[in-house]
């Protein structure tokens, strides 16, 4: 039996369906991008193209050596730079860089529509971080794409949750 044919993206197969695309965007911080970056792996090797938002700058080194291991780990994934908006730091006395990272974001967030939207093929769904959804929920609506959450915690902060839960301490 010969191995199934790998489809290009946007190729209909058998049964006329479209091979999927989906763009990730992930936030800022290796806690967020190393859940992403496995999954991003894991999903390479089925029959579904994909693209991952590179917000430039990166916050750290390690962020910026992380993205180009992914990219020459996996050639087939496509890189989409989205350049931020300049942020005046001043403005944000003592914040930490992560923080100043996601307002910028919040500032630039106009922006990634078209570069959701100018992806080829035509991306079908877009998977991003919890930080995130609420800016990129409407624009995947706008841009009729499904929106997945990747919600990255643990079962400490369930615990203390709960905990908290318990002794009136935590909003319901």
């Amino acid at each position: 039996m010969a191995p199934p044919t790998v489809l290009n993206s946007g190729e209909p197969d058998a049964r006329r369906r479209e091979r999927p695309h989906v763009v990730f965007i992930p936030s800022a911080g290796m806690g967020h991008l190393l859940p992403f970056f496995r999954f991003i792996g894991a999903l390479s090797s089925h029959d579904v193209d994909i693209s991952v938002v590179t917000v430039l700058p990166t916050v750290s080194a390690a962020e910026a050596d992380h993205f180009a291991r992914l990219f020459h780990d996996f050639p087939s994934i496509r890189r989409v730079d989205f350049n931020l908006l300049p942020l005046d730091a001043s403005e944000f006395p003592g914040a930490d860089p992560f923080l100043l990272r996601w307002e910028a974001l919040r500032r630039s967030m106009h922006l990634l529509a078209p570069a959701i939207a100018g992806v080829a093929p035509r991306a079908t769904a877009v998977v991003t971080d919890v930080t995130l959804v609420s800016h990129v929920n409407p624009i995947a609506k706008d841009l009729r794409l499904q929106c997945h959450v990747l919600f990255i915690s643990s079962v400490t902060m369930h615990w203390w949750r709960n905990h908290l839960s318990s002794v009136g301490r935590f909003p319901q």
